[in-house]
């Protein structure tokens, strides 16, 4: 949500060189949880399910896919790979140069103002659903024993 907060705040036009890298952020920082999660492992299945919520869903398969677009092209190979993960490909230009130099541009993914404003709605339903899920794991973490507010360290100062 803040990045999607500073990306509006900020007013940059989306050709601005530090527009692309925000937007990766974007799908970075909302698909992580649904992986391997820093080792935490992935969000249970109902994080992914948006009953009678269409926009929701639409929102969040483009977010994850995304991610995987911005994984596999990392190298020039991956521009001709044809799988099913690559729904908000731009259209990819091949320019010949002078002397056989070949250059591949791609364009960049983008989300509109729309969307940006629909990945906040995102972000917040998918917060209030955690909500109860923390909830219930600090009480078993920290195995009846009251915390005051404040940060911990875990392992150390926190189970």
């Amino acid at each position: 949500m803040r990045l999607v907060k500073f990306l509006e705040s900020a007013g940059l036009p989306e050709d601005e060189e530090a527009y692309l890298p925000v937007m990766a952020g974007i799908c970075f920082t909302y698909a992580q949880p649904f992986w391997g999660n820093d080792g935490l492992g992935p969000l249970p299945q109902k994080f992914r399910e948006f009953p009678n919520q269409p926009r929701f869903e639409k929102i969040h398969t483009a977010l994850l896919s995304g991610r995987e677009w911005l994984y596999e092209h990392v190298g020039v190979e991956t521009i001709f790979h044809t799988g099913d993960k690559q729904g908000r490909i731009g259209k990819v230009t091949i320019t010949l140069q002078p002397g056989g130099g070949l250059v591949f541009d791609e364009e960049d993914l983008r989300w509109s103002q729309q969307e940006l404003r629909e990945i906040a709605d995102l972000c917040r339903l998918q917060s209030s659903r955690l909500a109860p899920d923390i909830k219930g794991f600090i009480s078993e973490l920290s195995e009846g024993k009251k915390y005051k507010l404040g940060s911990y360290t875990l392992g150390e100062n926190f189970p």
